[in-house]
């Protein structure tokens, strides 16, 4: 879906300005929070400044297609929106990591609370040499044969 500049722009807007993290001023204990007009508001002001200046300070949150929105755009600081452009494609990467690992670990969380991630046939059928090393060299030759033996008891 390619979006014209103008549209893609304000949808850059909104997403800042709906962002619960991003920080627009400083503001003392007791201040009312800012709604979001008046973040996008700010948003805008900044952008209107400096692309550079923006992406210093929301680049971070947004995602590489919006990011593909100040790729091209003509500006006399080109090296500092390279630079922010880097270090925020850089960042999003890097928490997309995070977000793959984090879901591999609540996936291994789920199988340890059913009990299967350490049944001894999980960890042949993971790593058979490995389980081989350690374990099957000091299987019985009837213990052997058990594990050999084919499960019977789902067959219909």
């Amino acid at each position: 879906m390619c979006l014209p500049q103008a549209d893609l722009r304000n949808e850059i807007l909104d997403h800042i300005s709906t962002n619960t993290e991003a920080h627009f001023k400083s503001q003392q204990i007791g201040d009312p929070e800012l709604t979001v007009t008046e973040k996008r508001t700010i948003a805008e002001n900044i952008l209107n400044k400096g692309v550079g200046l923006f992406l210093s300070r929301f680049g971070q949150y947004l995602s590489y297609e919006q990011l593909e929105f100040f790729q091209d755009s003509p500006q006399e600081d080109q090296y500092i929106v390279t630079h922010y452009l880097q270090l925020c494609r850089k960042q999003n990467s890097k928490l997309n990591e995070k977000l793959v690992r984090n879901r591999r670990f609540e996936a291994m969380n789920q199988l340890i609370k059913e009990g299967s991630y350490f049944s001894e046939s999980e960890m042949k059928s993971r790593n058979p040499l490995l389980y081989e090393h350690l374990i099957g060299q000091y299987l019985t030759p009837e213990e052997r044969e058990d594990m050999d033996r084919v499960d019977t008891s789902n067959i219909t």
